[in-house]
């Protein structure tokens, strides 16, 4: 997620937290009417807050150091490619890619979206033109995961995954 959705998200939280507070001292007056399902859920989140609040932080510091995990990433990779990319030039990168992956979040692994934003997003931000580049090597980053998961599964399943599992004697085929 890029900078500016979680400052977004970080201000719907808030929102939802301070709303929640006034609603409790509303609902005396309307409890008559039906519950709105997304205040309910908003009010959950508030008491989760509430009751919680060290584990709601951590997990946001979690997920930024995740997030700024990707713009180091991109720094490696550009200076694997042999030109120099900042800082600042890399959180940007990251978080307008990460903008283009949450908009194209329908599209399966997001295949050819996040190499599109690559491509794009390189000449606007003044890069070399090793927009694709950068995406073939978040891609190979991506292919050694999936074979990582993949090898685990197979280890502590006891088996390839592509292969059938064996069919007992009598049973209908």
């Amino acid at each position: 997620m890029g900078i500016f959705p979680a400052l977004i998200l970080t201000a719907m939280i808030v929102t939802a937290i301070l709303d929640h507070r006034l609603r409790r001292r509303r609902k005396s007056e309307k409890d008559g009417a039906a519950p709105n399902k997304v205040l309910v859920l908003w009010g959950q989140f508030a008491d989760y807050f509430w009751a919680n609040p060290s584990a709601v932080l951590s997990s946001f510091v979690v997920f930024y150091v995740g997030w700024a995990a990707g713009a180091l990433e991109l720094i490696a990779a550009a200076y694997l490619l042999g030109f120099p990319l900042s800082i600042t030039e890399a959180v940007a990168y990251e978080a307008l890619l990460a903008s283009i992956t949450m908009a194209t979040f329908f599209i399966p692994a997001n295949a050819g979206s996040q190499e599109g934003g690559f491509a794009y997003l390189a000449p606007l931000l003044g890069l070399p033109p090793y927009g694709v580049a950068l995406a073939v090597l978040r891609r190979c980053r991506d292919v050694v995961w999936v074979l990582f998961g993949l090898a685990y599964l197979s280890f502590t399943e006891g088996r390839f995954l592509v292969q059938p599992q064996p069919v007992a004697k009598g049973s209908a085929s």
